[in-house]
């Protein structure tokens, strides 16, 4: 008997001894973490004035571990405009110190005399880009939707993440339909992670506006602003000294002054806000609908497998074609079905 308890503690300990030096890809597989294509389809349907009462005592808030869908084209042009910023700004430091008096090169004038290099994007690797329309799957679907009488697709956008476990999982800002002023019909955030399986979460308003013309405040919460937009105020206020310490964090708040403040300047009030907060739990590479008597959501998970690194094109800072030229492809492992 001593002999078989000696046996099965040794057996025990080299077990733990190979778990622990297994390399990291080992428990990525085991968790079923691993790259993903995410697509999502956010609409409006119309409403049953027959339905139930939307209750008004809802919290809307956008969480403190966000991260900004961003648009390629967009994130270019702004690298762009730092660049050039930063170009400009060495050209007055060496006018300063050499006591040039020659006028100082603007970015306009300068964006000639020396070459902007920026960081490229590439669509095949990085995160978090929306992608092109042409590389989604669900188009078809977002056409048939649209075709059904007082349906509205709000948002629809395909973008590609590393999915890892909820504790570190970044909350995806979300808006679309129409502008109001500062805010969005839809807002919100969502959030996919994973464990066993899949899982979506959403915490998202859709808000129905009216003009605000000076009518005493309703029962509806204020809308928070959107955290890149209040980073962006900031940044305007404080001519480029703050302090970045915990400032993503700090963005999503919104403190109560900011918030009377931005009620009484704001050009519409909400006149009806519905939620749309829920956790699924889904499987790779099916279609998933999220049901709500105002709103509807589909989502669709793909197993990404993502490419090399390669050089960039030169002259190329959107390497759209590395992305052209890749398609989605089941991953050989324990991400490819995620069966229970």
């Amino acid at each position: 008997m001593i002999e078989v308890k000696t046996l099965a503690r040794t057996l025990a300990t080299g077990l733990a001894m190979v778990a622990l030096s297994a390399p990291p890809w080992v428990y990525a597989q085991a968790n079923h973490e691993g790259w993903y294509q995410v697509e999502v389809i956010v609409y409006s349907r119309p409403l049953d004035t027959s339905a139930e009462t939307w209750p008004t005592d809802i919290t809307l808030d956008y969480p403190l571990n966000w991260q900004e869908l961003r648009n390629p084209e967009t994130e270019i042009a702004q690298r762009e405009e730092r660049a050039r910023a930063k170009q400009q700004e060495r050209q007055n430091l060496q006018n300063n110190y050499f006591g040039d008096d020659r006028p100082t090169p603007t970015p306009e004038s300068a964006e000639g005399s020396q070459e902007i290099t920026v960081e490229p994007i590439d669509l095949a690797r990085d995160a978090f880009f929306e992608l092109p329309a042409d590389e989604r799957s669900l188009n078809a679907v977002a056409k048939r939707v649209a075709a059904q009488p007082g349906f509205d697709i709000l948002f629809h956008e395909a973008w590609r993440q590393y999915v890892t476990a909820e504790a570190s999982a970044p909350w995806i800002l979300i808006n679309g339909g129409k502008a109001f002023g500062e805010h969005f019909e839809l807002e919100g955030s969502i959030n996919v992670n994973v464990s066993r399986y899949l899982h979506v979460f959403t915490d998202l308003w859709f808000t129905e506006f009216q003009i605000n013309a000076g009518q005493s405040r309703n029962q509806w919460p204020n809308l928070p602003v959107n955290p890149v937009k209040r980073l962006q105020q900031w940044e305007e206020q404080s001519n480029n000294s703050l302090d970045y310490s915990n400032l993503m964090a700090d963005a999503a708040q919104t403190r109560p002054e900011d918030a009377l403040m931005e009620f009484l300047e704001a050009p519409y009030l909400p006149a009806h806000i519905v939620k749309l907060e829920q956790q699924r739990r889904m499987r790779s590479n099916e279609l998933h609908y999220v049901d709500h008597p105002r709103l509807g959501l589909l989502v669709k998970i793909t197993p990404y497998k993502r490419p090399a690194k390669t050089e960039p094109l030169a002259g190329n800072a959107l390497a759209v074609g590395a992305s052209e030229s890749t398609t989605l492809q089941p991953v050989a492992s324990a991400t490819e079905n995620l069966q229970p």
